[in-house]
């Protein structure tokens, strides 16, 4: 019937609870399955929808406290009555979790319900829904009251209590949270926020706080005290931090503090190092003890200045411990500003002051020590003296002036000492050790001795040489040069030698000098007897004859010239000066005076124009001689004799070995002299004229030779131009000895291109450098065309090239220098020494060779540069060294 009714619109279980919007799908299937349970089924749906509209009771009854804290699950619907289960698990979850009281008391409900105290359990759970999760143990003690009504009056006791303390509580964080906004803070409010999540807020808010108000007083503890200007940037950039809420920006400024904290303190503490590195040294500053850091600015600012017054105070104060150390007495007033950087300026006057008078002595002290260093000593430990001490140096300078006056006494002494025989090395050690300064009576004694015995030494030697050469002048043995007395011994014993030699030549009939006088007087009468007046050289002549003799060919070209000399004198105007014209006649009939007379002409001539004309003076007649000369010089031919020593010589006419070929007055031809070796050497010694043009010709007429060797070597006039000697191996024996290694193509562009760089290398032994120039000279374009004169001559410069080397050897041996490698390197060593130090005696020659040589066509002129180059080479022995 009621499917009937169903059908037919009538009203159905199922249609009722669907029209009331309840899910009957599920129900409609059961219903079907189970046609003979409809009331069980009906009676089950009853009961899950009415569980559904409890549960949604439940959930509403939540208060708004706890919901917002923790959101129930979402109330089902009545479409959701076949997911039932499903809300139902989720609410007790959520219960369990948030409201576990909750499940508690709806289990109790009933009881509640009874007991007419349903709505005060609906409130109890309200309250509780209220309270804070932070008294959820004290709610769970209460628990148990929910299940009995009876204890409604203690849990309502319990719930004012809670409550209270969680009204306390929450008061509490708004006075932190009005404290917070107060200084600043960005604080949210948290009356919304449990009590746990706002005491975490808090503490994080406050943390923040106390970490702004600690690094605040950071700044104004460790900044401002060293410059506020940063401590106030500083606040500012704290100030914006705490406005913003930034906990993230406290780390940051924090470390940049730290930082500027860290580099005041730093640059503190190296002030205060300085400080005390000042206070150790003995400097007094204005503070007493270390710097503060509200000095540190001021001290930075102004440390330039206060260094440099601790500089001049140090410079001042290192002057006064010099002086203090010698004259402390005077030091008292300095010494007590010493140090005190405030009084710098007063303490420098007084230093300026002290030291002024210092310098007083000390001046005195250089003035005396420059006083010996003029003297030529060494005074260089003296001056570091000074400088140190110069108050007790001064006494100790004026204490050893005696010995230094006895010094210089001796020093001059030896300087006078003749030690041209002895050797300088005595005079250079001694005189060595007197430059020391550093002097005692011993020493000075030992330097007297020597000094003493060296003088009487020469003196006894001078005394013998005067003697011998007095006896040989009174002998008339004697030359022009000078006596012996203005000589060094070494040259007045040479000179002395070859006088002795020269006479000991001598035969009973005068000798050559004898032969050669006797020649002379011939001449001399002859030109006598033409009106000459030959008083003067008839007196020179027989005291000198190798004189007169060398100027013969001079004398001979003046009487030659004679009327040509006279018609230039006539033409002057001699009546102007009568004396003067007589003083020129009689200067015309004198042979030795005509050179002078014709060099005088122009200064004749100016002289006799300043003179105003004399009407009255008489004529001037030039003087002539009786008849001038005619005809040729008749010579007798030279022939070849024997000499004492059995070497072949030239003689003429009768004469006897050694023979003067010379020209009767009428010939003004050159007279030639041939020589015996003593005489050569005679001559070299005595050296070359230098006078007059005559004596030139003189010399250029008198040629000397080494009568056996040079007649052997010379070849006749026949063999003089090109000739077909071969001169390469004379060039390679040359180049052997000189140290060099001969070209490979032996030539004379590669001979000229080896040695002519050696030519320029100074300084060195000019007798090298002429050596070098006269082989270059002597060199052919053509090596193998040479001449035989080329070619001897080339040999004798070979030859000469090992004594020159063993002499440049022996000295460099003496001067302990390096030797052996070759005479020119050899000659560039000796050069620099004796160039630095020269040797005692006579100085070397060195530099470079500015004689003018012949030619290479000159061989006459070569030859004679040859010889006397080796002359210079093969020196004379002088106290046993040559």
């Amino acid at each position: 019937m009621q499917e009937e009714a169903g059908e037919n619109g009538a009203t159905t279980p199922v249609s009722v609870r669907a029209r009331a919007g309840w899910d009957v799908t599920l129900l409609k299937a059961e219903l079907e399955a189970a046609p003979g349970s409809e009331d069980l089924v009906l009676k089950a749906f009853d009961e899950r929808g009415r569980r559904l509209t409890r549960l949604n009771e439940q959930t509403a009854a939540v208060d708004e406290a706890l919901a917002r804290r923790a959101p129930p699950p979402t109330a089902p619907t009545k479409q959701d009555l076949d997911d039932l289960e499903r809300f139902e698990s989720a609410w007790a979850a959520w219960s369990r979790q948030h409201r576990p009281y909750g499940l508690v008391a709806e289990q109790a409900r009933e009881a509640w319900i009874r007991a007419g105290r349903e709505e005060e359990l609906d409130e109890v759970l309200r309250r509780l829904d209220r309270l804070d999760p932070a008294f959820a143990i004290d709610v769970h003690r209460l628990e148990g009251s929910l299940r009995s009504p009876t204890d409604y009056t203690e849990l309502h006791r319990a719930l004012l209590n809670l409550e209270a303390d969680q009204d306390k509580q929450r008061s509490a964080m708004q006075v932190t949270v009005d404290r917070l906004a107060a200084e600043g803070l960005p604080v949210p409010p948290l009356t919304t926020a449990t009590l746990l999540d706002g005491y975490d807020a808090l503490e994080a808010w406050t943390r923040l706080s106390d970490d702004l108000q600690r690094i605040r007083l950071r700044v104004d503890r460790d900044v401002r005290p060293f410059d506020a200007s940063i401590a106030e940037r500083l606040l500012v950039r704290i100030e914006d931090v705490t406005r913003a809420g930034d906990q993230t920006a406290t780390a940051e400024i924090d470390a940049e503090i730290g930082r500027t904290i860290d580099g005041f303190q730093r640059r503190l503490d190296r002030l205060n190092a300085l400080l005390d590195g000042w206070r150790n040294e003995g400097y007094r500053l204005p503070l007493d003890g270390r710097a503060l850091p509200q000095d540190l600015l001021d001290w930075e600012a102004n440390f330039d200045e206060v260094e440099r017054l601790r500089a001049r105070h140090g410079v001042a104060w290192r002057r006064l411990k010099d002086i203090a150390a010698v004259r402390p007495e005077d030091a008292v007033h300095a010494l007590a500003l010493a140090g005190d950087l405030e009084a710098t300026e007063a303490f420098i006057d007084h230093v300026d002051a002290l030291h002024a008078t210092w310098g007083q002595t000390t001046a005195q002290a250089q003035t005396l020590l420059e006083a010996w260093e003029l003297e030529g000593f060494d005074t260089e430990v003296w001056h570091a003296r000074v400088q140190h001490n110069p108050v007790s140096t001064l006494q100790s300078l004026e204490q050893h002036q005696r010995l230094v006056h006895r010094a210089i006494d001796l020093r001059r002494r030896m300087d006078v000492l003749d030690l041209s025989v002895e050797g300088e090395e005595g005079r250079a050690r001694h005189d060595e050790l007197l430059r020391t300064v550093d002097l005692t009576e011993a020493l000075l004694d030992e330097v007297d001795e020597w000094t003493t015995r060296m003088e009487r030494r020469t003196a006894r030697h001078r005394a013998l040489i005067v003697d011998e050469w007095t006896d040989l002048r009174r002998r008339g043995w004697t030359d022009e040069s000078s006596p012996p007395p203005s000589m060094s011994l070494a040259e007045a014993e040479r000179r002395v030698d070859a006088m002795r030699t020269r006479t000991a030549s001598r035969r009973l009939d005068g000798g050559m000098e004898g032969r050669i006088q006797r020649r002379l007087l011939e001449e001399l009468e002859a030109w006598a007897a033409l009106g000459w007046n030959v008083d003067v050289l008839r007196q020179r002549a027989a005291n000198n004859p190798m004189d007169v003799g060398m100027a013969m060919p001079g004398l001979r070209q003046a009487v030659n010239d004679h009327q040509r000399l006279r018609r230039r004198l006539e033409a002057l105007p001699w009546e102007r000066d009568s004396e003067l014209g007589m003083d020129v006649l009689d200067r015309m009939q004198r042979p030795e005076a005509l050179a002078d007379l014709a060099h005088d002409l122009p200064q004749l001539a100016r002289q006799l124009a300043a003179c105003p004309p004399d009407p009255n003076a008489p004529t001037w007649r030039a003087w002539r001689p009786d008849a001038l000369p005619s005809g040729k010089t008749e010579s007798t031919p030279p022939t070849k004799v024997k000499s004492e020593h059995g070497r072949t010589g030239e003689k003429t006419g009768p004469a006897d070995h050694a023979s003067v070929v010379h020209a009767v007055p009428s010939e003004p031809a050159s007279v030639e002299l041939i020589v015996p070796k003593d005489a050569e050497e005679e001559l070299l010694e005595m050296g070359e004229p230098q006078s007059s043009e005559g004596e030139q010709h003189a010399s250029d007429a008198l040629p000397v030779q080494d009568s056996a060797r040079l007649a052997s070597k010379l070849p006749s006039s026949a063999s003089v131009g090109e000739g077909s000697e071969d001169l390469r191996p004379a060039l390679r024996g040359l180049f052997s000895r000189l140290g060099l290694n001969a070209p490979e193509t032996m030539d004379a562009r590669s001979v000229r291109r080896t040695l002519g760089p050696y030519v320029q290398q100074q300084p060195k032994d000019m007798r090298l450098t002429r050596l070098l120039r006269l082989a270059l000279r002597l060199t052919p374009d053509a090596l193998d065309q040479a001449t035989v004169v080329q070619k001897g001559l080339m040999v004798d410069l070979s030859d000469m090239v090992s004594p020159l080397e063993a002499w440049t050897t022996l000295r460099l041996q003496a001067r302990h220098l390096p030797n052996g490698h070759g005479l020119l390197n050899d000659a560039l060593v000796l050069g620099k020494a004796l160039d630095r130090i020269p040797g005692p005696g006579r100085r070397l020659p060195l530099g470079e060779d500015a004689r003018d040589l012949p030619s290479s066509v000159e061989e006459d002129a070569l030859r004679t540069e040859v010889q006397r180059l080796g002359q210079a080479i093969n020196l004379p022995s002088a106290g046993g060294i040559r």
